[in-house]
């Protein structure tokens, strides 16, 4: 089975696409219900917040200070992508740990 490393993720995902925010506000009330049921998706939201760091931080000054604020910023900014799926992994492997005890008794 083949892995991506979160980091080629981020990159491969920031060239191809470009986020744009929605400022329009939808007109009739039938977009604005489908919008209201529409599933949160956190990891897609993280990796979005991932890639507008790492934009940011190429925009940040070659000096000795942006560098030193550019590494900072890159390592808390997108740290929060792969410990969210270490997280979804970690729980996984807990439920089917605990349905496996659950069926012995």
């Amino acid at each position: 089975m083949n892995i991506e490393h979160p980091s080629e993720i981020l990159l491969r995902r920031a060239a191809e696409q470009h986020f744009t925010r929605q400022v329009e506000r939808p007109t009739s009330n039938v977009e604005w219900e489908k919008m209201k049921k529409q599933t949160y998706d956190l990891e897609e939201k993280l990796l979005e917040y991932s890639v507008r760091i790492i934009k940011i931080v190429e925009q940040l000054p070659n000096t000795r200070a942006g560098n030193h604020v550019a590494g900072q910023l890159l390592r808390s900014g997108t740290s929060p992508y792969p410990n969210h799926g270490e997280a979804q992994a970690a729980g996984l492997r807990v439920s089917k740990r605990l349905k496996r005890n659950r069926n012995r008794c």
